[in-house]
């Protein structure tokens, strides 16, 4: 699966650094600021946020785990809906702080949120007007945060400011989180099909052919104009997909050490979202390395194998992984949805391109016991080539990447040495890529797509990916 994969995955991971409560909440669309708010009236959140942390005269008492001692008081939506002390605290709180909210926007609140947030809950008793006005007389006794609620209350502004801070930063970082996510994503899809339209403007040939000398194509020898397009197309997807990793570890640690201190480990690392977060991590931590060049050479059948195996499982992770934690309220699994899109267009891609080439019968010279030369009659190309050989193995998915060496024109040409070519291919190629034959000097670089023959070399150790040669 393709780095930019990772890039999508880790967006997904670093989106859910927040209060973890395995939840069955009600069902967000679209994004966070594209179509789910989290937080808004925030007022009205912050006096919830408050005054839901003491217990009511409904709520339960819980045992605590392995023993037979009473552990604390829960309260369900049934509760919170119908207790009168509850519901007017909870009115006059934001009667207080939310004097510059329409009264409709309150009483949407009042009827989604005092209950709780879950896919299926009760409807408050009554509206939050109603409750309100059974205020008749200011309350006086101030509520402190965990003592029993059994009459109306104040709640202190200390305790709702830092409630209000909370909520309110935790809803612009994610906001933030979502544009330059989109941002991000959409640059990478929009700059290069904008870029690539400009090849239909009829430009003179000459600057054609500069550009695409000093921009596109990397140099035939050395690698002084090799620093743009195709500098960042190498390094860009390897570094993004190193640090996504470095963020899913991160991410885990801090909860581990969380819940560790506060001695509720034990119990939530058995909750099927931490269970599959910490196999996406684990997955994406064990991916990385065993993906790097020595392996991918000597190990090209298996490291396609794994590579996609434990992609998937990444993947499956991550999607369950928030989908038992959230649902989806937030939308975070949108993300995993666009990271499998991509995947499986690419697929598609791949498949479409085959059936279009159609099957093509080579000829393969062995030019020592490292190097094989493969000769395509009636196609070209540059760059580099992924070819399938289906009649060699039952495993007709696979395909193997090839350097294009050159095209080769019917006129004479000069070949390097056999010993120059051996050295240019010990070298590390997925960097620098050499020429190892050329037409007449005079040929001008653009005229590569008109030729009707090519050469491809392969290493005998296969590579992943090899930039444009010409």
């Amino acid at each position: 699966m393709a780095p930019g994969l990772f890039f999508l995955v880790a967006i997904c991971l670093n989106s859910l650094l927040a209060t973890a409560v395995v939840s069955n909440s009600r069902r967000g669309h679209r994004l966070i600021s594209y179509g789910i708010t989290m937080y808004k009236p925030t007022c009205a959140f912050a006096c919830r946020d408050t005054i839901s942390g003491s217990p009511l005269n409904c709520s339960t008492e819980e045992m605590e785990m392995g023993s037979m001692d009473m552990g604390g008081a829960s309260t369900g939506p049934e509760c919170y809906a119908t207790d009168e002390s509850f519901l007017q605290t909870l009115a006059w709180c934001i009667s207080t702080h939310c004097q510059g909210v329409t009264v409709w926007k309150l009483e949407r609140f009042w009827r989604m949120n005092v209950a709780g947030n879950g896919a299926v809950q009760p409807d408050p008793k009554e509206t939050y007007q109603r409750a309100l006005a059974k205020v008749t007389n200011p309350p006086t006794e101030i509520l402190v945060t965990g003592d029993p609620l059994n009459k109306t209350s104040l709640v202190t502004e200390d305790d709702w400011i830092a409630n209000y801070n909370v909520d309110s930063i935790s809803e612009i970082q994610e906001d933030t989180h979502e544009r330059y996510c989109l941002v991000v994503f959409l640059s990478g899809v929009v700059i290069p099909i904008g870029f690539s339209l400009v090849r239909f403007v009829p430009w003179p040939a000459h600057l054609v052919t500069k550009s695409n000398a000093h921009i596109i194509y990397p140099p035939a020898f050395g690698s002084h104009h090799n620093q743009k397009l195709h500098h960042q197309s190498h390094w860009c997807p390897k570094w993004v997909a190193w640090i996504c990793t470095i963020e899913a570890v991160i991410h885990s640690c801090i909860y581990l050490q969380i819940y560790a201190a506060s001695g509720e480990h034990s119990s939530e690392s058995k909750m099927p979202y931490w269970i599959w977060g910490a196999i996406a991590t684990l997955g994406m931590s064990i991916l990385l390395p065993t993906s790097i060049l020595p392996l991918r050479q000597k190990l090209y059948e298996g490291f396609l194998l794994w590579h996609i195996a434990i992609s998937g499982l990444v993947a499956t992770g991550c999607y369950l992984h928030i989908d038992y934690r959230f649902g989806h309220q937030w939308g975070y699994e949108v993300w995993i949805y666009v990271a499998m899109a991509v995947w499986a267009f690419e697929r598609m891609m791949r498949l479409a391109k085959l059936v279009r080439n159609g099957l093509r019968t080579a000829t393969v010279t062995v030019i020592d016991d490292d190097y094989l030369r493969v000769d395509v009659e009636g196609v070209s190309g540059n760059g580099h080539a992924y070819l399938y050989f289906p009649t060699l193995t039952w495993r007709v998915w696979e395909n193997h990447p090839f350097s294009v060496a050159s095209t080769v024109l019917p006129a004479a040409t000069h070949q390097t040495s056999t010993t120059s070519r051996h050295e240019a291919l010990a070298s590390d190629i997925e960097k620098h890529p050499v020429q190892t034959s050329t037409s007449q000097t005079s040929r001008d670089i653009i005229e590569l797509h008109h030729k009707k023959r090519i050469e491809i070399l392969r290493s005998g150790l296969p590579f992943s990916y090899v930039p444009e040669v010409t």
